[in-house]
C-alpha cells in the first residue's frame, strides 16, 4: 500500500469513527403507529406521513425529505424546497433512516446524493397544542463524513426528559466535495464562481425553515427552537449565529425612509459542542484571496484524470472548460467524484494537520465568501450598512443566549490523529521540528498573515509547552514535559519516559482551536450583547473508545477526547457501556437535563453553573474528579497572553 492510500484509508476510517461503535440505527422492519400521522404545512400541500414508536415511548418519524434530491441538474446548486406538487402522494410511511450523503469511495454504507432528509423525535402524549421547544441536531465529522441517523444520536432520551419534554429533529446535509466544493471560474475580480460551495449549509438552512413550517403539526413551538451541534456541527452552528444572515438577522433604519428586509429569526438558542473556533474559514471574497484557495481546480483535474481513464476523448486537464462546464459536472459518476475527493483528504494529511490552517486541515469545509457567509465568527456576531442611495439601514446577527464548552483533551484525538496518519514521519523524536512547522513557520499558509508571532509565542509558552525550552533556538533537543500513562498503555505517542512531544502538541492543539479560542469567542460576544452564554469542560474519564484505531484516545489512555460527550449528551451512553458505572450515569442524566432545559430556557438550571463574564472566566465542570464545579479556563499557556494575540491575525487572513 502507497503511503498516500495508506493516509486516505486511514484517514477515512478514522472520519468515520462513529461507525465502528456508533452505527447507524437499525430500523427494524414496523408499521405505523396508528396514533401518529401528522399532517404538513400548506405549503406541502397538506401531505400526511406517520411514524413509529420508539425508545421511551416516543414516536419517531424517519427520513423525512425537507429538500427535492440534489442530483442530476440540482448537483452542485443551492437546495430547492419541496412543493404541493412536488410532494409524496398519501401517507408517507416515515419508518426507514434515508441512505447517509456520499462521504466516501470505500465506504460500504447505504450512501446516496439523495439524502436530504431529516428525523423527528415526538414525546408521548404531545399534541398540536402542546408547543414544546424543539432542539435541531447538526452532526459532525469534519464535513466528510457522519449522518443525522447514527445510532448515538437517538432523540429518544432528550425528547422524553421528564422535565423538559422536547422535540429533537436530526438531519443529513451535503458533505464533501458535493457540499462544499469551491471553483473559481473567471480572471476578474467579479466574475461569478463555477461553483459557490457553501451548499451542505444552504442544506442545513432549507432543513431549519422545513421546521419554521412544519414543526407545529408535530407539536413543537417554531419560535422556541435551539440550534445544535457537535465538531462541524458546531461550526455550522457558529456561523448560523454570526455570519449568514438569510439564517438570523435583524434590520433596522439608520437613515432615510426604505422598506427593509424582513428580520430572519430561524431559531433563537445557539448549542455548540468543541466548536474549533481556533479554525479560519477559506477566504474566497476577493479576486486576491481565490488565487490562493487552487483546491476546486485541483479537485476537478483529478476528477478529468479519472474520466480519461474511462474515456479517452475527455481531456485529462481542464475538462470541465468546454462551452457548458456544469452541465458536464454534473454528468461526472459519483463514484469520480468520490475517488477525487479521496485523492484530495489523503494528501499529506499529518503535515496539514499541523499547519492549523483551516483550508488545509479540512479540505471540504465552508468557504468564508462575502455573500452567504459573511463573516469570520471570532470576529463576533456580524454587523453591516447597507446604503440605497438616499436610504441606509443596518443588518447585524441577532444576539442570543448561547451554551458552549470543549472536552478536556481535544488535541489528543488530533495528535493521535496526525501520528497515525504517517507513522513513519511523525515520530516522537520529530515532533518539536513539526511543533515549529506547525505553529511557526506554517504562517506563510495562511493568506495575509506574514508573521505568526513566533517570539512572543516562544516567550510565553516554553514552560507549558517546551518545558522551559525555546525550540526556536534549539528545535531538536527541546526536553517536553513527561508525559504520564499507565505502564500497560498502548499508546505509541505515550512512552511514560518523559518524551512527550506529542503531548505537547496536544495541548498546544487544545489550547489554541478550543480552549482558549472558545473562550475568546465568548468574550467577544458578551462585549456585543447581554445574553447569556454558559461555558463548560467535559472531563468525564472515557468509558468508550469511539476511534477504535487511536492508541491516545483508548480507554487505558484516559484521555477526554474530541467527540467523547455524544453519548452522554443524548442519553445513549449506556447502550455501548454495559454495565453502565452510576457516576457515568450520574453526568449523562445532568447533561441531558441541562442541555433541555437551555432549550426550554435559555439556562441549563443546574446550581452553581453560572453564566461567563467579565468577572468569571470559569466553566461548569461534567465529569472527573471536579464534577460539578466552576473551572476557570486559563491555562499554564495563558489564553490571554498568547493566542488571544493570534486570533486577530488567523481572522482577519
Amino acid at each position: 500500500m502507497t503511503r498516500n492510500s495508506r493516509c486516505i484509508a486511514f484517514i477515512v476510517g478514522v472520519f468515520a469513527f462513529f461507525y465502528m461503535i456508533f452505527p447507524l440505527q437499525q430500523a427494524h422492519a414496523q408499521g405505523c403507529n396508528s396514533t401518529s400521522p401528522v399532517t404538513l404545512s400548506s405549503q406541502l400541500g397538506n401531505a400526511q406521513l406517520c411514524g413509529v414508536t420508539d425508545n421511551g415511548g416516543t414516536t419517531v418519524y424517519r427520513g423525512i425529505p425537507y429538500a427535492a434530491p440534489p442530483v442530476g441538474a440540482l448537483r452542485w446548486q443551492a437546495p430547492q424546497a419541496l412543493t404541493a406538487s412536488s410532494i409524496w402522494k398519501g401517507t408517507l410511511q416515515a419508518t426507514q433512516f434515508a441512505p447517509v450523503c456520499p462521504q466516501s469511495a470505500t465506504s460500504n454504507t447505504n450512501q446516496s446524493e439523495d439524502c436530504l432528509y431529516l428525523n423527528v423525535w415526538v414525546p408521548s402524549g404531545t399534541t398540536q397544542t402542546s408547543k414544546l421547544p424543539v432542539m435541531v441536531f447538526i452532526h459532525g465529522g469534519a464535513f466528510v463524513s457522519g449522518a443525522g441517523s447514527l445510532d448515538v444520536y437517538n432523540g429518544s432520551a432528550l425528547a422524553s426528559n421528564a422535565s423538559n419534554p422536547t422535540i429533537v429533529v436530526t438531519l443529513n446535509y451535503r458533505l464533501g466535495a458535493l457540499g462544499f466544493l469551491y471553483v473559481n471560474q473567471g480572471p476578474k475580480d467579479n466574475s461569478p464562481p463555477l461553483v459557490a460551495g457553501n451548499f451542505g449549509l444552504q442544506d442545513q438552512q432549507l432543513a431549519l425553515q422545513w421546521v419554521q413550517q412544519n414543526i407545529a403539526n408535530f407539536g413543537g413551538n417554531p419560535g422556541n427552537v435551539t440550534l445544535f451541534g457537535e465538531s462541524a456541527g458546531a461550526m455550522s452552528v457558529g456561523l448560523h449565529l454570526t455570519s449568514i444572515p438569510s439564517s438570523n438577522a435583524t434590520y433596522s433604519v439608520v437613515k432615510g425612509s426604505g422598506t427593509l428586509p424582513p428580520n430572519v429569526s430561524l431559531f433563537q438558542k445557539a448549542l455548540m459542542e468543541s466548536n474549533p473556533y481556533g479554525l479560519p474559514y477559506r477566504d474566497v471574497s476577493t479576486f486576491a484571496a481565490r488565487l490562493l484557495n487552487p483546491l476546486g481546480v485541483n479537485f476537478l483535474q483529478r476528477v478529468c484524470a479519472l474520466m480519461n481513464q474511462q474515456n479517452s476523448t475527455i481531456p485529462a486537464k481542464s475538462c470541465w472548460t468546454g462551452p457548458n462546464p456544469m452541465a458536464f459536472l454534473q454528468s461526472v459518476p459519483l463514484e469520480a467524484i468520490l475517488t477525487a475527493q479521496d485523492d484530495i483528504s489523503g494528501i499529506s494529511f499529518a503535515e496539514n494537520l499541523l499547519t492549523g490552517g483551516l483550508s488545509n486541515a479540512l479540505p471540504w469545509a465552508p468557504v468564508y465568501d462575502n455573500s452567504f457567509v459573511v463573516n469570520q465568527p471570532l470576529k463576533g456576531y456580524y454587523s453591516s450598512t447597507v446604503t440605497q442611495g438616499t436610504f441606509q439601514y443596518s443588518v447585524k446577527s441577532t444576539p442570543m443566549p448561547v451554551l458552549m464548552g470543549f472536552n478536556q483533551n481535544e488535541g489528543a484525538t488530533f495528535a493521535g490523529l496526525a501520528e497515525a496518519a504517517d507513522p513513519l514521519t511523525l515520530t516522537n523524536a520529530s515532533y518539536p521540528t513539526l511543533l515549529l512547522v506547525g505553529y511557526k513557520l506554517a504562517a506563510g499558509t495562511i493568506q495575509g498573515v506574514s508573521d505568526y508571532n513566533a517570539t512572543q509565542m516562544s516567550a510565553s509558552a516554553p514552560n507549558y509547552y517546551f518545558d522551559n525550552c525555546d525550540p526556536t533556538v534549539d528545535p531538536v533537543s527541546c526536553t517536553f514535559p513527561v508525559q504520564s500513562c499507565s505502564s500497560t498503555s498502548t499508546d505509541t505517542t505515550c512512552t511514560g519516559t518523559g518524551d512527550g512531544g506529542a503531548l505537547a502538541f496536544s495541548n498546544l492543539t487544545t489550547d489554541d482551536i478550543f480552549k482558549c479560542a472558545n473562550l475568546q469567542a465568548a468574550n467577544t460576544y458578551l462585549g456585543q450583547s447581554s445574553n447569556a452564554i454558559y461555558g463548560y469542560l467535559f472531563a468525564s474519564p472515557p468509558i468508550l473508545d469511539p476511534y477504535g484505531t487511536l492508541p491516545s484516545c483508548s480507554v487505558e489512555s484516559g484521555n477526554v477526547c474530541h467527540g467523547n460527550e455524544l453519548p452522554y449528551v443524548f442519553g445513549t451512553v449506556g447502550n455501548f457501556a454495559y454495565p453502565l458505572p452510576a457516576a457515568d450515569s450520574a453526568v449523562s442524566q445532568t447533561m441531558v437535563n441541562a442541555w433541555s432545559n437551555f432549550a426550554a430556557k435559555g439556562t441549563p438550571g443546574v446550581s452553581g453553573w453560572n453564566p461567563l463574564s467579565s468577572s468569571n472566566q470559569s466553566v461548569y465542570t461534567l465529569g472527573g474528579t471536579n464534577n460539578g464545579q466552576l473551572t476557570a479556563i486559563a491555562g499554564p499557556s495563558n489564553c490571554t497572553t498568547l493566542w488571544n494575540t493570534i486570533y486577530p491575525l488567523k481572522s482577519n487572513n
